[in-house]
């Protein structure tokens, strides 16, 4: 070996470095978002009027109706025109609506109920005069603690579940 050389021994990177670079190479790989939809692209604006209620519970229709209109509007993959405007519409009713005990104390009474509602929903291309999608019986629900809540926030809490599905179903196709 030449006078004028030193060899160092190889310097080792630290396990925990390693691990942390591949948790953000794998952060990075699996959770980016998209700011595109599967919709076709003619496609830009839906109308969606009065849903149905085939239930006897009073104002469903009316509830899920201005959830679904917020959450489109929100969500702004689609701007929100009135019926006869629009590319696409949202079409759909309430079929089912049930309440059941969902959790019991020690004596054995209730202390959460869950509210279950189911829709039907039908999304249509009204350009081409084509449903995109349709699909019956679709579940929305929610809990509420009976000593503290009302039935109405299980109800909303379903509400909004639901809505937010339509929505991703709509813009993201599954």
């Amino acid at each position: 070996m030449p006078l004028g050389s030193i060899v160092r021994p190889a310097r080792r990177t630290p396990s925990w470095i390693l691990l942390l670079s591949g948790v953000a190479i794998l952060t990075a790989v699996h959770c980016t978002y998209t700011f595109s939809t599967l919709l076709p692209g003619h496609i830009q604006t839906i109308s969606i009027p009065m849903m149905g209620n085939e239930t006897v519970e009073y104002g469903l229709e009316e509830r899920l109706t201005e959830q679904l209109v917020e959450e489109f509007i929100k969500d702004n993959h689609l701007r929100v025109v009135d019926p006869g405007e629009s590319d696409s519409v949202l079409e759909g009713s309430v079929s089912d609506y049930r309440r059941s005990a969902y959790s019991y104390d020690q004596q054995e009474q209730v202390i959460q109920y869950q509210v279950e509602i189911w829709v039907n929903i039908t999304y249509r291309d009204a350009v081409r005069d084509e449903v995109i999608w349709e699909e019956e019986k679709i579940r929305g629900w929610g809990t509420y603690f009976a000593s503290t809540e009302t039935e109405e926030d299980g109800t909303d809490r379903a509400i909004e579940q639901l809505a937010s599905d339509v929505l991703r179903r709509t813009v993201e196709g599954w």
